[in-house]
């Protein structure tokens, strides 16, 4: 059995010092680059600036919070927001947390009319309906199988092959759903023909309903898949 011995207040094998990155200790085993994909994983964050969502380019009707990661709806109709990011070749993955509410979660072009409506009305978009689990698209294909609805607050996690122009999305830490695989390409939940510029969005329905983007700013709740950048950032 190895010997122990204390780091950072816990018990650890005794290989060495450990240092504290990000809020959690270690292994002293060299200097942590954000660009590294084991530090991505664990911490998020793809080197880049994480994006937030636009102030300039959401209804009236949702208010920002939380360093504009955070939007909240005011009223009782469908309302959507874009990121200030929009990117349009590499590979991202990143995780947008909802209230129980009525929402729609997917990606938009910046020309699509979304704003007053929600993700899928308008050209361009894609997303899903989370409490009923349905497809909501304009100008993409259904490819795939979905995640799932949730009637309860709920991560979901989107990766972007934005060269191959594919999409998949899981709820939570689950595997990507049915034989999806961002790694390997298989199985999207949606695919688009023609190149596009693409940002995170999100549409709510209910007053007080609020949506959370982690594009990097913090841990994720899912694994990060391998070859992608952890955000979605530049």
């Amino acid at each position: 059995m190895p010997t122990l011995h204390k780091n950072g207040g816990v018990y650890a094998p005794a290989i060495g010092t450990w240092q504290k990155q990000s809020g959690l200790y270690v292994p002293n085993v060299g200097v942590f680059s954000k660009q590294d994909a084991a530090y991505q994983s664990v911490f998020g964050g793809g080197g880049g600036t994480p994006t937030v969502w636009n102030a300039a380019d959401k209804s009236a009707d949702l208010t920002l919070s939380n360093g504009d990661r955070t939007l909240t709806s005011t009223a009782t109709s469908w309302k959507s927001a874009r990121a200030v990011l929009g990117l349009s070749t590499g590979k991202y993955y990143f995780e947008m947390t909802m209230s129980a509410a009525h929402f729609v979660l997917g990606m938009a072009n910046g020309g699509a009319a979304i704003i007053n409506s929600y993700i899928g009305s308008a050209a361009s978009s894609a997303g899903l309906r989370t409490e009923t689990g349905d497809n909501f698209t304009s100008g993409f294909d259904l490819a795939g199988t979905g995640p799932g609805g949730s009637a309860i607050a709920a991560t979901y996690g989107i990766a972007v092959d934005l060269d191959a122009r594919k999409i998949w999305m899981r709820k939570d830490a689950a595997a990507f759903p049915g034989t999806g695989n961002p790694e390997t390409g298989a199985s999207p939940y949606w695919t688009y023909a023609t190149p596009l510029t693409l940002f995170p969005a999100a549409s709510v329905f209910t007053l007080g309903g609020f949506v959370t983007l982690n594009a990097g700013q913090e841990a994720f709740v899912g694994a990060v898949p391998a070859g992608y950048t952890a955000g979605w950032s530049a």
